[in-house]
């Protein structure tokens, strides 16, 4: 069975860009392949479906093919929302990019980064899971272990053995025995603390989906805050690259490096500086703060 839909863009879209800064994220010590297409595969009740996401000209609308034995209008109308949030295709970000030309230091950036928005990550349970696993690695420890979990534990779809393997979710990560994890290169202590969170998530309601119907941002981040492993800096994380929020101002280690880098700081700036230098940001400071985090991880030179 196959799907197709197309999701309308509103402002600039270049899904080219989107791409070769998910490849730096997923392969951080590898050059980017100027990629087209978004390949994924999206876990649904039972199996999974495999995705392709792509764009025939920059601004233009967003095609998905939802290929499988289990996909159906059901599923595709799932996947759309999942790539329309992952991609920020939902907002016209005109005045966003308006205020980066009115900004001296990140225009620069922009142009390096032409029309790029938030890329969101595709559920907020991997995005929890990416910050539990990854805590206090690199960047390219944390993508190769993440790269394990998917490999070892993720779900193919059904007659697409060559399909990547969908990121595994909760109930799927319940069933997983300890061994397997051990087996993706989790040690013991990260073992214990993903299905401790992946427990505390078996509740109905599920506390990560409660947070979308949501809209306050310090309600949602109290929510998050009652979840095990989630702090304050990773929930704020949450609220900007799970969930969208777009007037997110975080103190991030990432963050408090990337302004110092290109506003040309002698020190590291503290919270007051960096609340005033984002300040012409708002509402869009979740926005700002991915630019510059983005730029710094995959060392854009200006």
């Amino acid at each position: 069975m196959e799907f197709y839909r197309e999701i309308p863009v509103y402002g600039p879209f270049n899904l080219r860009n989107a791409l070769d800064i998910i490849q730096r994220i997923d392969q951080p010590h590898r050059q980017s392949n100027h990629i087209d297409r978004y390949i994924f595969t999206h876990e649904t009740p039972g199996g999974a479906v495999a995705v392709m996401v792509c764009q025939s000209e920059p601004d233009g609308f967003v095609s998905v093919r939802i290929s499988g034995d289990l996909a159906n209008d059901q599923v595709a109308e799932e996947v759309v929302l999942t790539v329309s949030r992952m991609f920020s295709l939902t907002v016209d970000p005109a005045d966003f990019f308006d205020q980066t030309r009115n900004d001296e230091f990140l225009n620069r950036l922009a142009s390096r980064h032409p029309d790029l928005r938030p890329i969101l990550f595709t559920t907020p349970f991997e995005a929890a899971l990416r910050l539990l696993i990854g805590h206090n690695l690199t960047g390219y420890q944390s993508a190769a272990l993440i790269a394990n979990v998917r490999e070892v534990c993720g779900i193919v779809p059904a007659g697409k053995p060559h399909s990547p393997p969908a990121f595994p979710g909760k109930y799927t990560l319940l069933s997983v025995p300890d061994r397997l994890l051990a087996v993706a290169g989790l040690p013991v202590l990260k073992i214990r603390m993903v299905k401790l969170f992946v427990s505390s998530l078996a509740a109905d309601p599920d506390p990560l989906e409660e947070v979308f119907h949501i809209t306050n941002p310090v309600r949602a981040r109290e929510k998050l805050l009652q979840l095990p492993g989630i702090d304050r800096q990773s929930a704020d994380f949450l609220l900007q690259r799970a969930y969208g929020f777009q007037d997110i101002l975080t103190t991030h280690p990432y963050l408090i490096r990337a302004v110092k880098r290109y506003y040309h700081l002698k020190r590291l700036p503290d919270e007051d500086t960096i609340a005033i230098i984002a300040e012409p940001f708002i509402p869009w400071r979740s926005w700002w703060s991915f630019l510059l985090q983005i730029a710094d991880q995959v060392a854009t030179v200006v």
